[in-house]
């Protein structure tokens, strides 16, 4: 790695470009990807549902900005709150089943603005930091969340528990039972990266027991389980469910659906809702006419669900790994970094759009490449990129 002297004058530039030749050694060197030509098969988006092209959703876009114009204009608290705003937060909460929702900007500024808020509370009821009891495989936006609680002399403690493994999670409540302090169990109901689920069941017998309080991201749920498409968290057993409006629901944004007092109490708390300019009236035409179409969408999800079914199968008979996938997130293990990237460059030219992901998106030695399954997709489509990833 070559040497960096602070008394040159560009001695930044040397440093970035040390960083980087770094990286690239790795092989974990990122870059924007160039748009591939029109007519490719999309196995990589997140519009599981294509509600993003969706009629209704355009129209109601435009409609809105006609109405309002292109910009929020403030944060809410300020000038960003325009008619119509809360009536969407509280179309989603009806949806949800919840007291409430407030909307953030993305799943990232929420997860990341709302655990300090909660270390926050429990400092100030209980005069000691919160404990977060979090899945190993928790979102970044998660875990960027949990250690910003960690600044300042109130450093809120962090407990990782294995993927999925309950038992582990109860050792570490039964360990901390006497903590004072709030203590708060996270996780996804589907993962994004490995695309299984959390035992929600299990979660909530802890919660009981430890008096603990739930927080469940449902950004991948949202829109594809539970009735009517509302997810898989039950409101009734969970504190805090988030769901994105930038995955099945085809816009941005997302909602933070609780009680009414921790909706008011994050209004008050969580940074990124207060400073941040709120979402443009184009996002919240769309965010309103994704959640009243949601709960029609019942054959949508089951021929989704099925595509993702047939095509677990078939990387099965070919020999290929994908972990523990039962939603539309279909993972295919590779480990090795640069054969991830190589597959998904041959799938590319034969005209499939899908990710490899590599560490430290994903913990070392499990590079892969990331299918999603979408409603445009058909049998044949699954058929075909089978046909090209060929056997492992």
């Amino acid at each position: 790695m070559p040497s960096v002297k602070l008394s040159d004058m560009n001695f930044l530039n040397q440093a970035l470009e040390a960083a980087l030749t770094k990286r690239q050694e790795t092989g974990l060197f990122r870059k924007i990807p160039e748009p591939l030509e029109t007519g490719y098969i999309d196995l990589a988006s997140n519009d599981y549902l294509n509600l993003s092209k969706h009629p209704f959703l355009k129209q109601s876009s435009i409609e809105w900005t006609q109405k309002l114009g292109v910009g929020a204009t403030g944060s809410r608290l300020i000038s960003g709150s325009f008619l119509g705003y809360s009536e969407v937060e509280k179309a989603f909460a009806a949806f949800k089943k919840t007291e409430s929702a407030l909307l953030f900007n993305s799943g990232w500024q929420a997860n990341a603005s709302i655990l300090p808020a909660l270390n926050e509370l429990s400092r100030q009821i209980f005069s000691a930091p919160a404990l977060f009891f979090m899945d190993k495989l928790c979102h970044a936006s998660m875990i960027q969340g949990a250690n910003a609680s960690q600044a300042g002399h109130a450093k809120a403690k962090i407990l990782r528990f294995r993927h999925n493994d309950t038992d582990h999670l109860q050792s570490l409540l039964e360990r901390e039972k006497e903590t004072k302090g709030l203590k708060f169990i996270l996780t996804e109901s589907i993962f994004s990266m490995d695309g299984d689920r959390a035992n929600l069941k299990a979660l909530f017998e802890l919660k009981t027991h430890y008096q603990a309080i739930l927080y469940i991201d449902e950004a991948h749920a949202t829109g594809l389980f539970g009735a009517n498409g509302a997810g898989l968290a039950n409101p009734e057993e969970v504190e805090l469910i988030l769901s994105t409006g930038s995955k099945a629901m085809g816009s941005a944004g997302a909602f933070l659906c609780s009680s009414q007092k921790m909706r008011k109490f994050l209004i008050n708390m969580a940074s990124g809702f207060i400073y941040s300019t709120s979402l443009p009236p184009a996002i919240l035409g769309s965010l309103q006419a994704a959640t009243a179409l949601l709960p029609n969408l019942a054959k949508e999800r089951k021929h989704l669900l099925f595509l993702a079914q047939k095509f677990r199968n078939q990387l099965a008979e070919k020999g290929w790994n994908y972990l523990t996938s039962e939603s539309q997130i279909i993972p295919v293990l590779i480990k090795d970094p640069e054969k991830a990237l190589r597959l998904r460059d041959k799938l590319n030219k034969a005209g499939f759009r899908c990710g490899a992901i590599r560490p430290p998106t994903v913990p070392p030695h499990t590079a892969r490449l990331r299918f999603t399954m979408n409603t445009a997709l058909e049998e044949q489509d699954i058929e075909n990129v089978i046909k090209v990833l060929g056997t492992p």
